[in-house]
């Protein structure tokens, strides 16, 4: 399995293997011109970008194009969980009857176009999928529609109907559920429910609450409990100018939900992969944007600070998917001066660095969770490796 990381430039799409060589691979023909998406498949099978003319598939392994569907003007893309299918978006074009289907989901193995939808919105534009692809769903108004992927084209199989829900989550893990939202109306506090998505009648769970304008239903992997963080524009108490923050528990058995006591205001929430904690091995705190950059690492298991390093003007950060190395970046648009990326190792080392102009997008390559097993001893630092040139 080759580790890699792959960028959105002024320049095109660039990719570099991982640690140690952080070279190009070998095979790879840089994409120039105007890229406007990218993105690898789940499983890290696949990488897709957008071009003016089309869609283009690589295979991440052999560094192939596989596929190219000839849609234009593609801004968004979006694999299944095991890459069978890709799903584009275009801006929707204003029609007489409103008939344009700028939504499209298309067989990556066949090209053949599966099914397309009228989707005016950008945020949460595509459907969601359960982690075997058995199904996936969309939502509507006060609906949640549900197709077997064999039958895309046809009317859904089963809807779940709740007036007042305004948004949906399904869960991964072997057991699919559904969480839905419902925001305050003439009152009543908002709401989340969750239900199974064979039983549409007696909710699993439900948790009720105010001040949430706004919430992010973030899942554990193995689909069993979920953390809702709601968010409000005004803190009507006056405490803070960013309005509210709150975290909330629930288990999908339905025998524990539950306020999660934080004081001040939320900034991320993130699950440890062995979906018990809501933190990993490595942890990194971190203050960006008006703070100065500065990332601590912990090791979870001892409580111990392990490094300490300063990332200024970092505007995106990600971990590897082997949990040795964290890769963060300057990006265009929030910053214009000062693109690139670095990759750090979690003793505080930096290994790699990568200065380019208007640099938009990057990204390490999935990797699945079995290759790169949590470790039972920490690992020295590595030796730095020489700064790379700029790219233009």
């Amino acid at each position: 399995w080759m580790e890699a990381s792959d960028f959105r430039s002024v320049a095109g799409v660039g990719l570099s293997e991982g640690a140690p060589a952080f070279g190009t691979p070998t095979g790879f023909e840089t994409q120039t011109g105007n890229i406007r998406a990218l993105q690898y498949s789940k499983n890290g099978l696949y990488l897709a970008w957008a071009i003016p003319e089309c869609v283009k598939v690589m295979d991440a392994q052999t560094l192939e194009v596989v596929q190219e569907f000839p849609i234009k003007d593609v801004i968004e893309l979006d694999f299944s969980p095991k890459g069978t299918y890709l799903s584009t978006w275009q801006r929707q074009i204003k029609t007489e009857d409103g008939s344009h289907k700028n939504l499209v989901i298309f067989d990556v193995q066949s090209g053949e176009e599966c099914t397309s939808f009228s989707q005016k919105n950008l945020n949460n534009w595509n459907v969601q999928w359960t982690d075997d692809e058995a199904y996936c769903a969309r939502m509507v108004t006060n609906e949640v529609h549900f197709w077997e992927p064999k039958n895309l084209a046809k009317t859904p199989f089963t809807k779940l109907q709740q007036e007042g829900m305004t948004q949906f989550s399904l869960s991964p893990g072997r057991s699919t559920s559904v969480a839905i939202f419902f925001g305050e109306r003439k009152g009543a506090p908002a709401m989340v429910r969750i239900y199974s998505i064979t039983n549409f009648t007696v909710p699993l769970a439900s948790k009720s609450f105010f001040k949430a304008d706004r919430v992010q239903m973030i899942w554990n992997q193995l689909g069993t409990n979920i953390l809702v963080w709601t968010t409000t524009d005004h803190d009507k108490t006056g405490k803070s100018y960013y309005g509210e923050t709150n975290l909330y528990y629930l288990s999908v058995a339905g025998n524990f939900d539950c306020r999660v006591p934080i004081d001040g205001l939320i900034h991320d929430v993130a699950w440890a992969p062995a979906s018990k904690d809501f933190v990993g091995r490595i942890l990194v705190l971190a203050g960006f944007g008006n703070l100065s950059g500065n990332m601590d690492f912990w090791d979870r298991k001892s409580l111990k600070k392990v490094a300490t390093i300063s990332a200024r003007d970092t505007t995106a950060c990600e971990w590897s998917p082997d949990g040795r190395h964290i890769l963060t970046a300057t990006l265009s648009p929030r910053l214009r001066v000062d693109n690139g990326y670095k990759i750090w190792h979690y003793t505080g080392a930096l290994v790699n660095t990568h200065d380019m102009n208007e640099l938009y997008q990057v990204t390490w390559r999935p990797a699945p969770p079995e290759i790169y097993p949590i470790r039972t001893s920490l690992s020295p630092a590595p030796k730095p490796v020489a700064d790379s040139p700029v790219v233009p």
